[in-house]
């Protein structure tokens, strides 16, 4: 396949290694390093050796250290396009990456594979089927390495988080959808610290890796250049020490099965023994520590003298064990960590498993920041998240503020609460199993940055603020608001339907109870019958019908928009999303206003019940079924004027002063608000929170369209500061 393939291929990146934390605590799975060399470059060399011209990286946790290391170290041939899919499963990441194409190839980062891809594609096109996977596994379990038809997509519903390699393949191929093909050569899944050495020391013996970092090997080892290594050190046979690294007199790297890691810039110090252990980038150990077998240094982590890090126990980045310590369990959280909210007003609870402790605190920095005897209105996602509820509760009442408690909810019901109410603001816990916790304001929106900053700085500085026990602030239950909200859904919905025969589908008990309650099937229109799909969140819907196909959330959200345009109604949406809603706008000549750029009169509309579709996947698939049986039309005919509209996005890491924000937005020819037009298509440069990088969105008719242009920018970007 030396003269290229027709195929794209799609490189899945975007996971965190859960299993592999804390080696991925502060980087992706995919920028693990292997003999000196990311595991994402290896991926990459295996696609242009089978000759493949283009790929799309789909990335999410870690996206703009993938960016970095694709400017620093990639030099090869494949044209490469990144995309998103962050919070998405491996179906709905490869079915994003697809864009137009009607097959592609998928190659999941954690697998290291010898089998010539090449010969996939030839066996995938002897077949006619939806699917081809390598195998590796006696009981046929796929590889990670697969080729996929559109039409394997078809029936499935886009919303539902679910896996290829656990969830699809298997079904396809018990129903004849897709054939296995039995792999050739050496296969590892990097999924656990074992799997990595092991992987590793397979690559030193057979692979000839070694030569990747220094010519001059130690005792059968592989050592950067330049490390110090002491007197009557011992690195073993199938070692590797990276560069910067320091080994002090008398200590040992060695293993049993497998042998050790030493990340680079790392210290080892005197008579400290590594048994088949990670050591990574930046870690130092004092004298004397012990790492049992496949146990985990993360990065910068310190651990003092004589301590002992016991089998299989991870000690998370940039924590610190006191000298002589024996620790069994993980370590998960430093004393110096940071709390980060990101742009979508998300808070890991400064990482880790989160804990009542944690959420208290986060309460107390978070009331800390809103007005004294003022209001939050909080929330939890689950049932196992109620204990970190009522901690979170407790910390927002020492800090002189007050709780509406609505119980269990979602996003959707706690933005009507916020709305209803008139709370500062509402936090929502344990949305998802990581129990990480979510900002919202009036109307959806998210919250002022400034708040932001004023959280995160009143946690760094530890300057809670201190109330006396008569100012503190009180619990009231609210939880009668869920009625008001769905209350607010039936006067949406007509007394009588004009044959509109629809359909809810969600996996949250509770949301399938309301739909059931709010829709009952009906005689269709024309033939049509609406399925209409929740997110996981509840904050999305897209739909379904024979004559539709499937349409995304966006487009909905467009349409809608113009039935509200035609009633006269004003609609806020979010900046960046979608440029078709402006078209729409324009057509009907109706008011539209963006979050930040329009933010006073955007959160005056936000907050009016109508703007709800905007945020609330339930509220939307009420007020479409309720126009289509007003108007006694299809779906398909209120979809024919909405035009498509598809998006892309880059990061460049670049700081993000304000005198390089006016240089690079004068240089570019953007305006004000940081937007570029061209034609039909649209992009939006916006800079991060934390200034230290900046995120290209674009939009267009279709996918290619889309990331060609974004890709354009990014790269007079990068030539304005190089």
């Amino acid at each position: 396949m030396n003269g290229g393939t027709y195929m794209k291929a799609v490189v899945l990146c975007g996971g965190r290694g859960e299993r592999l934390m804390p080696m991925t605590d502060r980087r992706p799975a995919a920028l693990l390093r292997l003999c000196g060399k990311e595991i994402l470059l290896f991926t990459l060399e295996m696609l242009e050796k089978a000759g493949f011209e283009e790929a799309v990286l789909a990335v999410g946790y870690g996206s703009e250290q993938v960016e970095r290391l694709l400017d620093e170290k990639y030099s090869g041939k494949i044209k490469l396009h990144m995309i998103n899919t962050a919070g998405k499963s491996t179906v709905q990441a490869v079915r994003t990456a697809m864009c137009d194409e009607t097959e592609i190839l998928a190659v999941e980062c954690n697998c290291i594979c010898t089998h010539p891809l090449d010969e996939i594609i030839k066996v995938h096109l002897s077949y006619d089927t939806f699917c081809t996977a390598l195998t590796y596994d006696t009981e046929n379990k796929p590889a990670g390495i697969y080729i996929v038809k559109r039409e394997l997509f078809d029936s499935l519903n886009p919303e539902k988080p679910m896996d290829m390699t656990e969830d699809i393949i298997p079904e396809a191929v018990k129903s004849g959808e897709a054939v296995l093909l039995d792999g050739k050569g050496y296969y590892k899944r990097i999924t656990t610290p074992e799997a990595f050495l092991d992987c590793q020391r397979h690559m030193l013996y057979n692979e000839n890796m070694s030569q990747r970092l220094t010519e001059n090997n130690f005792s059968g080892a592989a050592i950067g250049e330049p490390v110090y290594i002491g007197e009557n050190v011992s690195v073993m046979s199938g070692s590797v020490v990276e560069s910067g690294s320091v080994i002090d007199n008398n200590a040992v790297v060695k293993g049993g099965k497998v042998n050790g890691y030493v990340g680079i810039g790392s210290v080892v110090s005197e008579r400290c023994d590594i048994n088949s252990a990670v050591v990574c980038r930046g870690a130092v150990l004092d004298s004397g520590v012990k790492c049992g077998e496949y146990s985990v240094i993360g990065e910068k982590a310190h651990i003092a003298s004589e301590a002992v890090i016991e089998k299989e126990v991870g000690i998370w980045s940039g924590k610190t064990v006191e000298k002589g310590a024996r620790l069994y369990e993980n370590v998960k959280i430093s004393s110096d960590s940071r709390l980060v909210i990101d742009e979508n007003g998300e808070c890991s609870l400064w990482g880790g498993e989160a804990t009542a402790q944690k959420a208290m605190l986060f309460g107390l920095c978070a009331a800390s920041a809103a007005k004294k005897g003022g209001s939050i209105v909080t929330a939890y996602g689950s049932d196992e998240s109620l204990l970190l509820k009522q901690a979170l509760d407790c910390g927002i009442c020492q800090a002189g503020v007050n709780v509406y408690s609505i119980g269990r909810a979602g996003i959707s019901e706690l933005s009507y609460a916020v709305n209803r109410f008139g709370g500062e603001f509402g936090i929502l816990i344990g949305a998802n199993i990581s129990g990480h916790a979510r900002l919202i304001s009036a109307g959806g929106m998210l919250p002022d940055e400034k708040l932001l900053d004023r959280i995160g700085s009143i946690a760094d500085d530890r300057a809670y603020r201190s109330v006396g026990l008569s100012q503190t602030g009180c619990v009231t239950d609210f939880s009668a608001v869920r009625e008001l909200y769905v209350a607010e859904l039936e006067k949406i919905l007509p007394d009588r339907f004009k044959g509109v025969n629809v359909d809810i589908r969600t996996y949250d008990v509770k949301k399938a109870t309301l739909a059931d309650r709010l829709f009952h099937g009906r005689n269709d229109i024309d033939g049509e019958r609406i399925i209409f799909n929740l997110s996981a969140d509840g904050t999305k819907v897209s739909a379904y019908s024979e004559k539709t196909s499937y349409v995304m959330w966006e487009k909905l959200v467009a349409m809608y928009a113009g039935v509200c345009f035609e009633k006269g109604l004003a609609v806020a949406l979010p900046e960046n999303f979608p440029s078709n809603a402006d078209a729409t706008a324009e057509d009907h000549c109706g008011r539209l206003y963006r979050y930040k750029s329009n933010a006073d009169i955007a959160k005056d509309v936000a907050v009016s019940t109508h703007n709800m579709f905007a945020y609330d996947g339930l509220y939307l698939a009420s007020a479409v079924t309720s126009y289509l049986s007003e108007q006694g039309i299809t779906l398909q005919k209120a979809l024919c004027d909405v035009p498509d509209a598809y998006t892309s996005s880059r990061f460049v890491g670049i700081t993000m002063s304000r005198e390089n924000k006016e240089k690079m937005f004068s240089e570019l020819g953007c305006s004000a608000e940081g937007e570029i037009t061209m034609g039909k298509t649209h992009a939006v440069i916006r800079p991060l929170r934390d200034k230290k990088g900046i995120t290209v969105f674009a939009e267009s008719v279709s996918c290619e369209q889309a990331a060609a242009f974004c890709e354009n920018i990014t790269s007079r970007i990068k030539g304005i500061f190089r």
